[in-house]
């Protein structure tokens, strides 16, 4: 079966998709329509996490408490962080090679001092 066919049972609703006109605006042309146009950059959820994670640290100075940084990172954000990926979020962040973030004791935390 070749590409017509398969175009020619389409049904009556999708048809009358077709038969509509292209709406064009003055300020883009024939040629924006067959460029794909590039996506807006945003921030990955991590990277938002971790910079709301060292600023509060920051601000704080001293160690924190787990549920105190959380809190305050989901303040920061607008909207509460997952407890469980969380934790395991700042636990990997002591763990690297280079590692950001010590742990001060159980549940404790603060900015590596380089």
């Amino acid at each position: 079966m070749d590409l017509t066919v398969r175009l020619h049972n389409l049904s009556e609703t999708l048809r009358t998709l077709f038969d509509l006109p292209l709406v064009r605006t003055a300020a883009r042309g024939t040629d924006c329509l067959l460029r794909p146009q590039p996506l807006p950059l945003r921030q990955r959820q991590y990277e938002q996490v971790h910079e709301a994670i060292m600023a509060v640290l920051t601000e704080a100075g001293s160690a924190m408490r787990l549920r105190d940084i959380r809190f305050r990172v989901g303040e920061r954000l607008g909207h509460p962080v997952d407890q469980e990926r969380f934790k395991s979020y700042v636990n990997e962040q002591t763990k690297l090679a280079n590692p950001r973030l010590e742990r001060r004791g159980y549940g404790r935390y603060q900015i590596r001092r380089r």
